[in-house]
């Protein structure tokens, strides 16, 4: 498809060459006048009292006058009379003699041009050229600049310069067809209505191009495309932007029914006109209405946008500027149709080019965010099941380990072995400190800092008063916003165990000091005693309990020492990674 457009374009500039070569450019015709005629029959046009035309092309002076004249002095040799649209009907008379007629209503809101020949009048030195216009609208007369020349050389130069508009109208095809796939493929109903509104874009802006009765000279069709295309706009982009800012106003769903309600209603009447049902009056009451609900639906949208955008939302931001440079370029088009200034070609089409654009880096913006979450999510949850896999393995040895002590200690003979009882009873207890610790590490609540800490100190505090042994246990940092996976959790608390037991069973202590900090992005605890040291075993011992609380926070890629002076001090640090840290 690119490479038919690329021949088509290519075509059409070789064509200009050649235009521009074999025929002058067309002129401007700026010696127009004008008169305000007092009665319909009146065609005596050679008495009335002429008055030149401003430059803006706006009579001034109409009150609610419907009818107008225009007329300017040609020279047929220059070529043929090319009138860029006229509010509304019209007839062209040179020298008193009718040459062409236009009185299609639907058409004069949907015909881009005339070409008036003259060609009949080449014999002539000078043509008197009269416009006689009828119009009801808020304005008469030209829409821009009449021009004279080659009819070949005008058609040209409005292909030239519709190539952008016509550029954009297969950009915002080829957009509605790519949302409609992802749409399809994503299930997602954002996708559909951007599709649906770049769909009604394309239509719309089709509407604003000279070239478009190439494509169907019928202006009634471009009528209809117009209407269809301007009534599902706006509850298209409701519907996307509701469906991308969930949070909206409430207030901006009751607009979306009641916009989805007036669209059904303005299709209707499109219906009523291909019938041939008159529906004048209704049909201008209704399009006021549906206009009014358009601003009030885009004004709703722009207050919360603003409002979303100030509470940090990135893409509300992105949404606001797009429709701010949309409105500006459609004031521009809105002092056109009021005569306040003049343009060869509406705006509009860059206006929806900008708001269309930022519409799709929206969505790519928060389908971007939305597929790294889901990515989060499935990484953590892959994480989740590797540490359930390993302190289930761990769980499976430590109990594993248990049940054959006890089950070696049940075979022995009690008259030989007196305490085998208490240390049967010593094995249960430790298997059910082991499931304890397990079922806390499922616990969601156990993850957060502030949460280990707690059972650690409320642990330390039972087991330590049982032997006689002071605790002084703090707590500092950022506790309630720092978490620990469940294994950090399992593992740590296992260590923090150990140290206490090795503590009762060799220091021989009255006091224990126990610290947990959160500092930055590190976990730090600290358990130290006032026993009697190590004073036969080195600080690197790899006695079997030292050895295996290093190797558990070697696991969790954290630090362990060792340092026995005055007592033994452990210290262990871990780091708050990703999830770790909210």
């Amino acid at each position: 498809m690119h490479r038919y457009l690329l021949i088509i374009l290519a075509v059409t500039s070789l064509l200009g060459l050649s235009f521009a070569v074999q025929a002058a450019e067309p002129v401007v015709i700026a010696s127009w006048e004008y008169f305000w005629p007092s009665s319909e029959d009146d065609r005596d046009f050679d008495t009335a009292d002429w008055t030149p035309l401003p430059a803006n092309l706006d009579p001034g002076n109409r009150n609610v006058r419907t009818r107008l004249w225009l007329r300017a002095e040609l020279d047929p040799a220059d070529g043929d009379l090319y009138l860029p649209g006229v509010f509304m009907l019209f007839t062209v008379y040179a020298d008193g003699s009718k040459v062409y007629d236009f009185q299609d209503f639907l058409g004069s809101m949907s015909t881009p041009w005339h070409i008036v020949p003259l060609s009949d009048f080449q014999n002539s030195a000078r043509t008197m050229i009269v416009l006689d216009v009828h119009s009801d609208y808020s304005r008469i007369g030209f829409m821009a600049p009449p021009r004279q020349g080659d009819a070949a050389v005008i058609i040209e130069q409005m292909v030239r310069q519709d190539l952008s508009k016509l550029g954009l109208t297969f950009f915002y095809i080829f957009l509605s067809l790519a949302a409609a796939v992802m749409a399809i493929a994503k299930r997602d109903i954002s996708f559909a209505a951007l599709g649906l509104l770049a769909l009604s874009m394309a239509g719309y802006g089709l509407r604003y191009t000279q070239s478009r009765q190439f494509i169907q000279p019928d202006p009634a069709f471009w009528f209809y495309v117009w209407s269809i295309s301007f009534s599902v706009m706006m509850p298209a982009f409701l519907i996307f932007y509701l469906n991308i800012f969930p949070k909206s106003s409430k207030l901006l769903r009751h607009l979306l029914r009641i916009n989805v309600l007036f669209s059904g209603i303005a299709l209707l009447l499109v219906l009523a006109a291909v019938a041939n049902i008159q529906w004048s009056t209704l049909g201008n009451v209704f399009t006021t209405a549906f206009r009014v609900l358009l601003v009030a639906s885009l004004a709703l949208v722009l207050v919360s946008s603003a409002m979303q955008w100030r509470k940090g939302n990135s893409e509300a931001g992105i949404l606001l500027l797009g429709i701010l440079v949309s409105l500006t370029l459609a004031l521009v088009d809105v002092l056109f149709a009021l005569g306040i200034i003049m343009l060869e070609a509406p705006m509009v089409q860059w206006g929806t080019f900008t708001f269309i654009l930022t519409l799709v880096a929206v969505l790519a913006f928060r389908y971007a965010a939305t597929e790294r979450k889901i990515s989060q999510q499935a990484l953590k949850l892959a994480e989740n099941i590797r540490e359930k896999s390993l302190y289930i393995a761990d769980l499976h040895d430590g109990i594993g380990s248990i049940t054959s002590n006890i089950s070696a200690l049940a075979s022995t003979d009690p008259k030989q072995n007196p305490d085998v009882l208490n240390k049967i009873q010593q094995l249960a207890t430790k298997g059910q400190d082991e499931i304890r610790s397990f079922m806390y590490s499922l616990d969601e609540d156990s993850e957060r800092v502030s949460a280990l800490a707690a059972d650690m100190r409320r642990f330390g505090v039972d087991l330590l008063d049982q032997h006689g042994i002071q605790l002084d246990f703090r707590a500092s940092g950022q506790l309630d916003e720092a978490s620990v996976s469940s294994y950090t959790h399992l593992n740590l608390f296992r260590v923090f165990k150990e140290s206490l037991q090795n503590i009762i069973t060799h220091a021989k202590a009255t006091k224990v000091e126990i610290r947990i900090e959160v500092l930055e992005d590190t976990l730090v605890m600290t358990v130290e005693d006032n026993g009697t040291g190590i004073a036969s075993v080195s600080a690197n011992s790899n006695s079997r309990g030292i050895n295996g609380m290093r190797e558990r926070i070697n696991k969790l890629k954290g630090t362990f020492e060792l340092v026995s002076e005055q007592g033994v001090s452990i210290r262990i640090e871990l780091p708050l990674e990703g999830g770790d840290r909210e």
